[in-house]
């Protein structure tokens, strides 16, 4: 039943309630949720179970009248008085204002219909099973025992608990029918003889039978294993010093005190058993069997994982704020730098980067508010920063500690650049002044564009420039856009021995001007954060083209010029594709897709894309470039990117794969499943790829099928000979 309660409540926000509250520690969550950790899950759900009683009660107490709320208190003053004294305390239950206030108790309780309320309350009701399945153990009460195994056997239906589906409800039908099968032993058991009592004067001490073998063993047992070895085993294993001890003495007298035996004679093995003797060896039909196998149960290893920047281990966020700038200026003063240029990404509504975002965020996010520095910072870190909100506050956060005067001693004539949101703010090394910057206040969305408009106001006044980050993106943006930015351009990458600057603007010369301008639209082209890749081409086959092919790199260079894509360009980036796939005589990607699968018989995620999907990716890319083209200038007009590649869908923007059917309407048709259900689920390959069910299909009570159409038999015969007439002419054309 723990699992069960575990597997319920753990992903409504419980898990990360337990570990934001301090009660458990990230790396033992998962031994509490699946029940595992047995005494330390019950403890930890007691305590859960008593704060939502708690929370359960107040709002019963808000909802009583004057009357009844004095009633109540005067009664709780009552039993509180009472609470050393049993007797008195059974007493005080029996009142009638007690039994008053629990009957409204239980009425409120009923009557409250919100699905919040009614689904906590299940946490309450599985927890009081569990704990009377408790009780029942410790009292010897045979009859709540059974009571408790009944009120779980729906939940470990619910929960898949498969063992306990079968066996308890085996267990449980038995037990009821022993007062007919078997009325002497049901007697016993009533009697309280299904359980151990240890303690003679702990009376709410008894436990299970197995529970008690576990605890009180009188023999010798492998450790991890719980192995009884046989008794010579056993006997040698205890002795194991006295017959050291014997042989010792007979070593002395019969090889030094006297000349019985040489001393160099071959020394008599004792031949000792150990645990090992246990796992003897027989042949049986020609097999070795291992008459014993140890169960080894799993050692939990237990790492504290710190990041580079020790940030995890900050109690407060007020700590972080320090810490964080304390790293920034610690890499600066470095390199001897005199300002610092902290940018960050913004978060939109509609954001080409939310797939991405979705994939890092795919372990879950927590919600949280920072409103001051002495709050205690979150322990699910990862978790804190998939949630966009999160982020959002937290660059403001930081923005409001460090313009306080507290900072300026940290800063020692250091000018501060920060970006939060659309706006700049900038001050000088002693805080005593904070403006805005309005020719680096932008509407670019991604720090890495963000970044290079920044290099660019820097170069103004500094000879050099050094950007710190380990993007790609950001490596890609400073060779095309070195030639812009009249300082020196470096990157820095890397951490400890493997610490680098990377001269950018060397790096462009290198490449020459065409290919050091058309990476940009490359890199989008091949694959980024926000643009699919090739399944099977890398970058490095992709340059290796680039850098060959002078008609490649132009092609590369055209992208991101304009935001629309032309068919020139679409042309060219369909024989860049095709040259990537390894022909230079094909200029059509449907045409050598259809080649290399009747040649190969390759998979079809091997295959170069058709070009309808091809199209839409080379709109992608054109976007993606087209903004990275853009980066010197803070606000550019942008269009949306529901027609450049993505849709949106459920408020948030998609790729779209694909505007043409993926195969031919008389394929699709030709689809079947062999569902077993009612093929309500993405499990139904018909439903997952957006088709209806057939006749075709080996489905039964199938609830995705096509709604007919009321027609007469002739008609439909008439209908079809037509359509079949049109279809044909349709595929000709």
């Amino acid at each position: 039943m723990l699992g069960v309660i575990g597997k319920r409540f753990g992903d409504a926000g419980l898990r990360d309630v337990l570990i934001e509250s301090g009660i458990v520690a990230s790396g033992s969550v998962n031994g509490v949720m699946t029940g595992k950790h047995y005494n330390r899950a019950t403890r930890i759900f007691r305590i859960v179970y008593e704060a939502l009683h708690g929370l359960r009660l107040n709002a019963f107490t808000e909802s009583l009248n004057q009357e009844d709320y004095s009633i109540m208190r005067n009664t709780v003053k009552t039993l509180e008085n009472k609470a050393t004294y049993p007797p008195q305390i059974a007493e005080a239950l029996g009142d009638h204002n007690v039994n008053s206030l629990v009957q409204k108790y239980e009425e409120f309780c009923q009557s409250q219909s919100t699905p919040m309320f009614s689904f906590w309350s299940s946490f309450l009701d599985i927890m009081q099973v569990v704990l009377n399945f408790i009780r029942a153990t410790r009292t010897g009460d045979f009859s709540l025992h059974l009571a408790s195994i009944r009120s779980m056997l729906p939940w470990m239906f619910a929960y898949n608990r498969t063992n306990y589906m079968r066996y308890c409800t085996v267990y449980w039908r038995q037990m009821m029918s022993l007062p007919e099968t078997h009325p002497l032993i049901y007697q016993r058991l009533c009697e309280g003889e299904f359980v151990v009592q240890r303690s003679k004067t702990n009376t709410f001490g008894q436990i299970a039978c197995d529970m008690a073998i576990e605890q009180k063993c009188e023999e010798l047992i492998h450790l991890t294993s719980g192995h009884v070895p046989e008794k010579d085993v056993s006997m040698d294993i205890l002795n194991a010093k006295a017959s050291g001890q014997e042989a010792f003495l007979t070593f002395v007298k019969e090889r030094l005190l006297t000349d019985q035996i040489d001393f160099f004679a071959p020394m008599k093995m004792l031949k000792t058993k150990t645990f090992k003797t246990t796992f003897s060896k027989e042949t049986i039909s020609q097999q070795t069997l291992t008459k014993y196998k140890a169960r080894w149960h799993g050692c939990l290893m237990e790492w504290l994982f710190c990041s580079s920047l020790h940030l995890v281990m900050l109690q407060t966020f007020g700590e972080f704020a320090r810490q964080v700038l304390d790293i920034l200026l610690s890499v600066t003063r470095t390199g001897k730098c005199k300002r610092i240029d902290f940018v960050t990404n913004r978060y939109l509504p509609l954001s080409i980067k939310s797939v991405e975002r979705q994939k890092r965020s795919s372990s879950g996010e927590i919600r949280v508010r920072i409103v001051s520095s002495k709050q205690k910072k979150t322990m699910q870190w990862k978790k804190f920063l998939a949630n966009e909100t999160n982020k959002t506050e937290l660059v403001e956060f930081l923005f409001e500690e460090w313009v306080k005067s507290d900072y300026a001693s940290k800063l020692q004539g250091i000018s501060l650049y920060f970006v939060h949101g659309e706006i700049c703010h900038s001050s000088d090394g002693n805080m005593t002044t904070v403006q805005e910057v309005e020719c680096l206040c932008s509407t670019q969305e991604e720090a890495d564009t963000r970044m290079l408009l920044h290099a660019a106001h820097a170069s103004k006044e500094y000879d050099v420039v050094i950007i710190r980050s380990a993007d790609t993106d950001v490596a890609v943006l400073g060779v095309s856009h070195s030639n812009g930015i009249p300082a020196k351009l470096y990157l820095d990458i890397g951490t400890k021995n493997k610490r680098r600057l990377l001269d950018l603007g060397e790096i462009a010369t290198s490449l020459g001007e065409l290919r050091a301008t058309s990476l940009l639209g490359f890199h989008a082209f091949t694959g980024c954060d926000t643009v699919s890749s090739f399944y099977g081409k890398g970058k490095s086959k992709s340059y290796a083209l680039f850098q060959k092919h002078e008609e490649s790199a132009a092609t590369m260079s055209q992208l991101g010029s304009a935001q629309n894509v032309d068919d020139a360009l679409l042309e060219a980036c369909e024989k860049f594709v095709c040259k990537l796939y390894g022909s230079t005589v094909k200029s059509s990607v449907n045409e050598l897709r259809y080649e290399i699968f009747r040649k190969t018989r390759a998979n079809s995620r091997s295959l170069p894309p058709n070009k309808d999907s091809l199209s839409l990716h080379v709109k992608r890319a054109n976007y993606q470039a087209f903004i990275w083209r853009h980066a010197l200038q803070p606000k550019t007009n942008i269009d949306d990117p529901g027609s450049h590649g993505w849709k949106i869908e459920g408020g948030s923007l998609k790729i779209k794969w694909m505007k043409l059917l993926p195969a031919p309407k008389a394929i699709l048709e030709l689809m079947s499943c062999k569902c077993r259900k009612d093929c309500s689920t993405n499990a139904c390959q018909c439903r997952k790829n957006t088709l209806h069910c057939t006749d075709a299909c080996a489905c039964d009570k199938c609830t995705n099928q096509r709604e007919e159409l009321e027609c007469s038999d002739d008609d439909d015969d008439d209908d079809d000979y037509v359509d079949n007439d049109d279809s044909d002419e349709e595929e000709e054309s």
